[in-house]
């Protein structure tokens, strides 16, 4: 790995599998234990929820590496014994599909892939089996009966099935079993990328039924004895979403359908497709049929975003500890021992903690305290008097003082500093990040963003974004460091982080643009809401509502709005926006959704991260007259010229999308 123990945002990608040994986190892994049980999984997440990390496990090369390392596998005993293979789609580069038309059938462009995938499916278990065979201790693990007889015995199973089309009746050992596969993934590549004129006419007269082969591998490792009964075999389809950017357009090839073709109620073996939420949930059509995947029937779905999510009862959450040991593993791997960063135990080690509110307050308001008041011109001299020797000692409190005159009004007579009295803490609580950020923006300065509190609370539960954090705030601090090798000086500065928090702020809202899907609306979505809710909550001087810094919606009435809806859940998919169903103060009792921006982007917009009260109410009307001076949406709709909908995409089903009140 490089210098900065952050580098690589994807490890699991980036790093050999002796070192994902090292920095795997397995906190995840208990509470997505489905992906390791019999059945097909579908696992989703936004970008960076951990999707790929955790199917790394499936890596028979991984599996090595923690036996040669003499760790324990990560995964419980009761659910280990299995074989993984697969592909990932990106890095199998299926989007050379786009590169060429197929003019004969519509549906040829489909066909082609799939046997294209049966081919690469049907390789990768091949090659899972090999390895996990050449080592003595798995071997023995998975009960793994590996002999020349067993061998020949399954490669005469396979090549005499009619499944291939004769295309491997030649083959008499696993080398040329292996060998002929590989040799047919070549010929499509040179098809694919135009070194053949046409198809070889071997492969286009042996194409393959999708998802077969893969059922007779299976069926015979089992009957030849070199698998047997009881060891599971999984077929990992990563990065599923990128299925839908194949480039591809005229002639409309589904290439998702030829995929979800596979996730049959046949036990032979288990499909777990690992997919953002956009790319399945209202994509779940089978190819050549007009029927649709049933969750719980034909799959089992486990979303990580809910897995991460804050849980309402008693407010635990899994992230904290799992971020934690995350950054513990990068942070100790390569340490020189006895170091402060080899002892760390803590984020909080390596970035300090998070400032108290007092304490910000002060750092903010500098030599200057009194600077950060705004007094009226109408307010009595005792009341001038109290704030202006108040802001000396704490700043924080002059300014919930001159917000609680302006709100509650002035008393006849001299009273006591109300606001801070016992009855009023919750009064205080959710006023006291919005006057933090007014006491940065009167000294005409950046908030404060530092420590283990901020840095995880900024991160929204994502990983990525967490491991981003960090990647700028190492970088800042090694250039700043005094220190021989250019080391980040530990505890890093509150300075550092602050520049650190807005740089990957900035990058990352300035991505959105280049994503998938409605990316230019998107990022016209979070600039409008970012800009209204800080117009909303700095103009507000009584901070009489500062819980706008997110919005609510009507289920119902989002149902009766779905291109609004859709487009709302497409934000929350990318990661821009979080929502989650609440329970609703209105008297109506209707259920209710609210949405914030995605944390990370609030210290752009001058809007506290935190959600300390209620959002605000708002109609589906006045989001619309929104969307459209933003021209996002016409006042009716979206406009038929300018995009094509996905046609029978069902609304989305609440009861996957949202968790308790967070």
């Amino acid at each position: 790995m490089a210098t900065n123990p952050f580098h690589h945002l994807y490890a699991g990608e980036k790093v050999n599998p002796a070192e994902f040994v090292q920095i795997f986190s397995k906190k995840l892994v208990k509470h997505a234990n489905p992906v390791f049980q019999a059945g097909h999984v579908v696992l989703s997440g936004v970008q960076g929820s951990g999707k790929s990390m955790l199917y790394k496990l499936f890596d028979p090369a991984v599996r090595i590496a923690y036996a040669d390392l003499d760790e324990p596998f990560p995964v419980a005993s009761e659910f280990s014994n299995y074989i993984g293979a697969g592909i990932n789609v990106n890095t199998a580069r299926c989007n050379e599909f786009g590169n060429r038309r197929v003019a004969d059938d519509a549906t040829a462009k489909e066909i082609l892939f799939g046997d294209f995938f049966n081919y690469l499916v049907c390789s990768d278990i091949l090659r899972s089996v090999c390895l996990l065979s050449e080592n003595s201790s798995i071997r023995k693990e998975l009960g793994l009966d590996w002999n020349d007889d067993r061998v020949k015995g399954f490669v005469e199973l396979v090549r005499k099935d009619p499944v291939w089309e004769g295309y491997l009746s030649e083959a008499s050992t696993m080398d040329e079993l292996r060998e002929r596969m590989r040799d047919r993934e070549h010929k499509y590549r040179r098809f694919l990328n135009f070194n053949d004129r046409e198809l070889d006419p071997e492969v286009a007269r042996s194409k393959t039924s999708i998802g077969e082969p893969a059922k007779v591998i299976a069926r015979a490792l089992r009957t030849s004895g070199i698998v047997s009964e009881k060891t599971e075999l999984f077929v990992l389809v990563d990065q599923y979403e990128e299925l839908a950017t194949i480039n591809d357009q005229e002639d409309g090839a589904d290439y998702r359908s030829v995929v979800n073709k596979c996730i049959s109620r046949d036990p032979t073996l288990s499909y777990r497709i690992g997919t953002r939420g956009y790319a399945w949930r209202n994509h779940i059509n089978v190819f050549g049929s007009k029927g649709h995947l049933e969750q719980d029937r034909d799959y089992k779905l486990v979303e990580l975003d809910v897995k991460l999510r804050e849980q309402e009862a008693g407010k635990t959450s899994i992230y904290p500890d799992f971020a934690n040991d995350v950054f513990l593993r990068r942070l100790k791997f390569l340490a020189t021992p006895g170091s402060r960063r080899a002892n760390a135990k803590r984020i909080s080690d390596a970035l300090g903690s998070s400032l108290l509110p007092r304490a910000e307050a002060l750092a903010l308001a500098g030599k200057s305290p009194a600077n950060v008041l705004k007094i009226e011109d109408t307010w009595p001299a005792w009341i001038v008097d109290q704030l202006k020797g108040l802001v000396q000692e704490d700043p924080l409190s002059a300014i919930l003082g001159e917000i609680w005159y302006r709100q509650k009004g002035v008393p006849s007579e001299p009273t006591e500093p109300k606001w801070e009295a016992k009855g009023k803490q919750y009064w205080k609580k959710e006023r006291v990040e919005l006057a933090l950020l007014k006491i940065a923006g009167r000294r005409r300065q950046r908030a404060i963003y530092s420590g283990e509190g901020d840095i995880l609370g900024l991160s929204g539960g994502n990983i990525l974004v967490f491991l981003s954090l960090c990647q700028y705030i190492w970088d800042y601090a090694s250039q700043a460091s005094s220190n021989r090798g250019k080391a980040p000086e530990l505890p890093i500065s509150e300075t550092i982080q602050t520049i650190s928090v807005f740089q990957t702020a900035r990058t990352w809202l300035d991505r959105i643009p280049s994503d998938y899907g409605r990316s230019d609306d998107r990022y016209k979505l979070i600039q409008t809401l970012g800009e209204k809710f800080a117009t909303s909550l700095h103009n507000d001087e009584k901070m009489s509502n500062p819980g706008q810094n997110g919005i609510s919606l009507s289920i119902e009435e989002l149902r009766q709005n779905p291109d609004i809806f859709s487009f709302l859940v497409e934000a929350v998919d990318y990661g821009n926006l979080t929502m989650v169903e609440h329970a609703t103060r209105s008297k109506d009792r209707k259920r209710r959704l609210k949405f914030y921006l995605n944390p990370l982007y609030c210290p752009i917009f001058r809007i506290p991260y935190q959600h300390t009260k209620e959002p605000k109410y708002i109609r589906c009307d006045l989001l619309r007259e929104w969307l459209a001076d933003a021209g996002i949406l016409d006042r009716i709709g979206l406009p038929p010229e300018r995009r094509k909908a996905e046609a029978g995409n069902p609304l989305p089903l609440l009861d996957l999308m949202i968790g308790p009140d967070g």
